[in-house]
């Protein structure tokens, strides 16, 4: 449980430093699968790379702060507080749950559930 925690927590650091490309290619299995709240999940690495290099292409001001975490048995949940300007919607201020399942070192799945 030691090294999947120091796994968990060297994510952490990643996310929380804004570093999502870096974490993504450290982190996350080939074939993830990552949804936000009810929406359709994202496929694959190439996917998760796009979609990420789309939001931090559309974000300033970024900053993400790890409130709570917990590490149970292959998953870890996170909870995030994240702050950024975006073009279309303005200034985001909101709380977010992050539940991801980890095989091997890497995430398979995650969900992240938040409210704007």
């Amino acid at each position: 449980m030691e090294n999947f925690e120091a796994t968990v927590a060297g994510f952490h650091r990643l996310i929380s430093e804004g570093k999502f490309l870096e974490a993504l290619d450290k982190y996350y299995d080939e074939n993830i699968s990552s949804s936000d709240n009810d929406g359709p999940a994202i496929k694959g690495l190439e996917a998760m790379r796009k979609a990420v290099s789309g939001f931090l292409s559309n974000t300033t001001d970024l900053k993400i702060a790890l409130k709570n975490s917990m590490v149970i048995k292959g998953y870890s949940v996170a909870e995030w507080h994240y702050q950024f300007m975006h073009p279309k919607m303005g200034k985001l201020n909101y709380q977010q749950i992050s539940v991801a399942h980890w095989k091997n070192g890497k995430i398979i799945k995650e969900q992240h559930l938040y409210s704007l």
